[in-house]
């Protein structure tokens, strides 16, 4: 499946959905984030480890607009447990290490993690977006 740049829309047939080692249902072949995260579909990446990967956004609301996702789908907060603790601790370092990179910490920043549908997706997901 491969993902139109400039759009939220997929083309090609859908999959099933594998169960992620926490628990939840990773990767997930309709979610626009899944796919970014599995270099599937464009990005400009900002950082990336094994279990989390940041990019800009494609359509920024402020001058410095990164999202910071899971390699693992998680369609919201209700998903989450104590077993993501490692996970969660990894999106909140790497969105500490972006703001650091992209001249943001002295001055101070916004994290916001949003839950459910973003801008219209149709699969829910959680991210952090600095």
């Amino acid at each position: 499946m491969r993902w139109r740049a400039g759009s939220l829309a997929r083309s090609g047939p859908e999959t099933a959905c594998k169960e992620g080692p926490t628990g939840t249902i990773s990767p997930v072949t309709d979610c626009i984030f899944c796919a970014i995260a599995a270099g599937d579909a464009p990005s400009a990446e900002v950082l990336s480890t094994e279990l989390v990967y940041a990019f800009r956004d494609m359509r920024p609301v402020a001058p410095t607009h990164v999202l910071v996702i899971s390699r693992e789908h998680i369609v919201d907060a209700a998903g989450i447990t104590s077993a993501h603790g490692e996970l969660l601790a990894e999106m909140f370092d790497v969105a500490r290490r972006v703001a650091a990179a992209e001249g943001l910490a002295e001055r101070g920043s916004r994290l916001v993690l949003n839950v459910g549908p973003i801008r219209g997706t149709a699969s829910p997901i959680c991210t952090y977006t600095c």
